[in-house]
Parts: C-alpha cells; sequence; structure tokens
C-alpha cells in the first residue's frame, strides 16, 4: 500500500499539497475576521471591516452552527481538490490520456461537497432556511476576502522574497572588513583539482535544467502498427520523394522492438540517414545527428572531458542531447551515428554496447567522479548520467574501402538493416499524414504484438528454423547464442504485426544475423555447403520465400566459385 502510495508523491505533488494547505490555512484563519461577532475584527484589526465596507461586503454574525457546516465544507473541498489535484499530476507526469469523465467526476465532487452542509440544514425544511442563506452567505464572504487578502499578500512576500535574495546574495556573502569574499567552499577532485562547490562543471547541463519548463504533452494516435507502417511508407513519397520497399519500412520500425541499437547498411545514396530523420518527423520528434569521424579513438569522442584548464567538463552535443532525454522521457529519442565505420565502433561506443545488454535500470554511464558535496546536475548522480529508456541509437554504415568491417561482437546485438535495391516510384494509396507516437505508446503495440499467439514465433517455426540453423552449424561451424534467438523472438510478432510474414522476418535474421558469418571464408567446402544450404532452404519454405537470403548465398557462390 506505501509503495502504491509513494508513487504518486512526486515534487510537483509536495509542492502542489503545500500550496493547498496554505491556502486553506488562510481561508480559515480570514473566516475569523469575518465574523462579526468575533472580537478579533473589532479590536485592533479594523483593516479587514474597512475593506468590507469599501467593497460593500455584509458582516455575518455566524453561529455555532454556521462555523459547523462551514468547516465541513472546507474540509470535503480540501480533501476533493488534494486527491483529484494529486491523480492529475500523477496522470500528466506519466502521459496518460485524461478523459472527459476524470473533470466531470472532479466537477461533480466539487458541488456535492459544496452543498453537502446546505442539504443537511434541508433535513428540517425544503425550503431555504436562515441558516442555509446564512452558511452561504459567509462562505462566499470568506472566500472573496481570502482573495483580496491573497491580492496585497502574494507583492508583500514577494518583495520580503527579493530584499532576503538581494542580502544573502550580494551582501552577507562579502566580509565586513579585510578580503574581498567569505571563505568558500573548497572541494577537491580525483585529479587534484581544488574547486568551489558551487562552481559549475557541467555548463551545458546546467542550462538544460534551467531552461527546461514541462514536457509536452503527446496526443497519441490510436493506429496500428501497420497503419502506421502504410502511412510511414506514403509520408516520404508525398512530403520527400523518397520511395521505400514496404519491407524495409517494417523492418525498420520491428527493430525497435529487438534492440537499442540499429545498423543501417548499404550504399551511399540509398536513404539510409533518411529513413531515421523522417521517421522522427513523422511522429513530431527530431533526431539527433552524430557526424562520427575518422578520428574517433574512445567514449571521450561522444561524451566529452575533464578540462584541467578551464575546470569544467567539455560537454559534446551528443551527450547534451541524452541528459535533455531525461527530461522527457515518453518522448522518442533517436541518436544517429553518421557514418559509424568510419572509425572502429569499438573504441568510441564500447560502454554503451556493453551497457545496453543490461536491464533498463543499470543503463548508466559514468562521466566523472565527483565529491559528495559538490552540486551537481539535477539528473546526475555522483556523475553518473543514467540513458533514459526512450533512447534508441541508429547507426548508418557504408561499405566501401575508406570504412572498417564491424565485428560479430556488434552485429549480434544489433538489429541490421541492408539498402541495396534501388527505390522505384509508387501508386501512394492511404493517408499520409504525419502522426502524434509517444514512447509508451510504441512500447504498448509491441506488447501487444509479442503478445498475440498468432504472430508468436512458436514451436513448429522453430522446429522448421532449427533444420537449417543446425545444418549451418554443421557444415559451417556458425552457431548463435540465446540473444540472436531473444531477438527473433521480438521482431517476428512484431513484423507480423506490421503487415509481414513470419517466414520474411525469419529472411532478415537469418541473412544478417547469421549467414553473414560466412563472408570472407574461401575454404574448399564453402561452395558445397552454400548449395547444399539454398537448396534446404527451398525444400523447408519454398522456392522464392526466403529471398534475401537466396540473394546472399548466390552473391557468395559467386565469391568463392
Amino acid at each position: 500500500m506505501v509503495k502504491k502510495l509513494k508513487k504518486y508523491f512526486s515534487k510537483e505533488t509536495v509542492i502542489f499539497v503545500a500550496i493547498i494547505l496554505l491556502f486553506y490555512i488562510l481561508w480559515g484563519t480570514v473566516s475569523l475576521f469575518c465574523d462579526k461577532n468575533n472580537s478579533l475584527t473589532n479590536s485592533g484589526h479594523p483593516i479587514y471591516a474597512v475593506i468590507m465596507n469599501l467593497f460593500h461586503i455584509p458582516f455575518t454574525n455566524a453561529y455555532a452552527a454556521t462555523w459547523v457546516q462551514f468547516l465541513v465544507f472546507m474540509f470535503l473541498i480540501f480533501v476533493t481538490t488534494l486527491v483529484f489535484g494529486i491523480v492529475l499530476i500523477y496522470l500528466l507526469k506519466n502521459h496518460q490520456k485524461i478523459t472527459w469523465k476524470y473533470y466531470v467526476s472532479l466537477g461533480g465532487s466539487f458541488l456535492i461537497s459544496c452543498f453537502v452542509p446546505i442539504l443537511l440544514s434541508f433535513a428540517r425544511s425544503f425550503t431555504f432556511s436562515e441558516a442555509s442563506i446564512q452558511y452561504v452567505t459567509f462562505t462566499g464572504t470568506t472566500f472573496l476576502m481570502t482573495l483580496i487578502t491573497l491580492v496585497f499578500l502574494v507583492p508583500v512576500l514577494l518583495f520580503i522574497y527579493f530584499i532576503i535574495y538581494v542580502l544573502k546574495k550580494y551582501v552577507f556573502t562579502k566580509k565586513v572588513f579585510g578580503d574581498t569574499s567569505l571563505e568558500s567552499n573548497k572541494i577537491t577532485l580525483d585529479n587534484g583539482d581544488i574547486i568551489d562547490a558551487n562552481e559549475e562543471i557541467f555548463v551545458g547541463l546546467k542550462n538544460i535544467d534551467n531552461n527546461f519548463t514541462s514536457e509536452l504533452f503527446i496526443q497519441d494516435n490510436e493506429l496500428t502498427l501497420k497503419e502506421i507502417a502504410d502511412r510511414f511508407r506514403n509520408y516520404l513519397a508525398v512530403k520527400h520523394e523518397l520511395y521505400f520497399d514496404i519491407k524495409i519500412i517494417r523492418a525498420f520500425i520491428g527493430a525497435f522492438s529487438a534492440s537499442r541499437l540499429i545498423i543501417l547498411e548499404g550504399l551511399s545514396g540509398t536513404g539510409k540517414s533518411s529513413l531515421p530523420r523522417y521517421f522522427s518527423e513523422f511522429i513530431n520528434e527530431e533526431a539527433f545527428f552524430a557526424p562520427v569521424q575518422a578520428t574517433w579513438r574512445d567514449r571521450t569522442n561522444l561524451l566529452g572531458y575533464y578540462n584541467d584548464f578551464s575546470k569544467t567538463f567539455k560537454e559534446t552535443d551528443f551527450l547534451c542531447r541524452l541528459y535533455n532525454a531525461t527530461y522527457s522521457p515518453n518522448h522518442l529519442n533517436i541518436m544517429v551515428l553518421d557514418e559509424l565505420n568510419l572509425s572502429r565502433i569499438e573504441y568510441y561506443f564500447a560502454d554503451f554496447i556493453s551497457i545496453l545488454e543490461y536491464p533498463s535500470e543499470e543503463w548508466k554511464i559514468t562521466l566523472m567522479h565527483l565529491p559528495q558535496n559538490y552540486v551537481e546536475p539535477e539528473h546526475l548522480t555522483n556523475g553518473v548520467l543514467k540513458i533514459n529508456e526512450n533512447t534508441f541509437f541508429v547507426g548508418t554504415a557504408n561499405k566501401d574501402d575508406s570504412t572498417y568491417l564491424i565485428t560479430d561482437k556488434v552485429y549480434d546485438r544489433a538489429m541490421v538493416l541492408d539498402f541495396e535495391d534501388r527505390n522505384e516510384p509508387f501508386e501512394v494509396i492511404g493517408g499520409s499524414d504525419s502522426i502524434s507516437l509517444s514512447y509508451t505508446r510504441l512500447m504498448e503495440l509491441f506488447k501487444e504484438a509479442q503478445e498475440n499467439k498468432e504472430y508468436q514465433f512458436n514451436k513448429e517455426d522453430y522446429e522448421k528454423f532449427r533444420k537449417i540453423c543446425d545444418f549451418t552449424y554443421e557444415t559451417f561451424d556458425i552457431t548463435f547464442g540465446n540473444r540472436i534467438m531473444n531477438q527473433i523472438k521480438d521482431f517476428v510478432p512484431t513484423f507480423v504485426s506490421l503487415g509481414g510474414t513470419k517466414e520474411e522476418a525469419l529472411d532478415i535474421m537469418f541473412s544478417k544475423k547469421i549467414l553473414r558469418k560466412v563472408e570472407g571464408r574461401y575454404e574448399d567446402y564453402i561452395y558445397n555447403g552454400l548449395s547444399k544450404l539454398l537448396n534446404l532452404i527451398n525444400k523447408t519454405y519454398g522456392k522464392g520465400v526466403f529471398t534475401l537470403t537466396e540473394r546472399a548465398i548466390t552473391n557468395l557462390l559467386k565469391k568463392v566459385k
């Protein structure tokens, strides 16, 4: 029960509760001055009497019954406001759709809590009694005077706050005699640098903290995965005159369900960079592009480093984008490593490759070790940044002599798509407008697809696929572990939900995750083994079903012949 309540009490909730509580304390205090029978109004505190006479607000002789009704009303409306306010903040913070029923419930509860005391007085008479009229008059008077009090009180409090702020910042921080300033709170970094605890090491991240207001609410559409894929394909054709095969579109969207790292391979000019760029645009987001340089040798090229001279952390745009994503957890954050194989990806992306294998709560990158008393950015804990779950990495890779080969370690962890065919124009049928799509909604669609038994990679599918995998292992000594099998189980139902077939999904996975391991091998037995593998695939699934695998085998046969 305690854990369920804790999830509703964020920082925003505590602030909201404090404001409401202070308002009701003020309302109760002002009520004492609005009661004509109360001595506080008549002795030494004539200000409220003057204001009420000035605005022709009537005094009320509040009897004990009126006060009881008034306090019951205050308690009911206080509880109602708290409950619905806390729930509203929780829903907005978690980006859940707020329906009209919520507002009807809130309004209805408000009215009921207001009129319960009046209804109690109706128990004796069905006409407006004097007590009811007095209660309504007293309630309205006290509420109006509370608002008038706020009009005068708020500017005074702001002025006092301003005076305290100026004194604290510009007066009490200076010595009256002697040196220029008070002794600073000095801390020592691991490298021996001595800095003030209030000095900014992460200037860019602090700016994000200061400039962020609130996450934009996403009004999700109700489209299915298939409808999203079809509309995105039409969007590319209509808006940007880019024509992709529907299989590529389905594979690209489906890849997000199987891995956090997606690699788009192919010749230059085949649309590899355009796909993530315009998919983000299609869902009303903006992809981040980090052009990889041939000189990149370690993670500092991506994340930055501590500068001993300036005593600040030299933040990169890549780091700032990662940090900014922590403020917008429901927005899909696509980060593109453009031409990722210009340098070896294991050099600069090694930490991410390893971290993304862990459970999402352990996706943490250590930027630098910081002393405990250092005032660090809001979403940095002891110099450690957590990668938000809404973040996906897409790498584009060219195939030419200027690039490095991507190793099996990377291929096994990533979803890999090939861009080999030229895009042919097609007739656009259906909608082509952009949509709103949140991270939460996308994950829900993936989960629905993977829980659909008709789409799942079942036992029969596994046995058929296993024949090919066993032959590949026995012939070429190529096998794969649970990682690739888990990717297959996630990708296949998602791809089917996007409008494809299980065979097409398995064709993509086999050709890019397993068969590619044969590339670069020229032993004598390879040619015969590939020929037999092609015959086995055609016999198991039918000729022309595994088109990508058949093409890959044909190309390999030409090289080893």
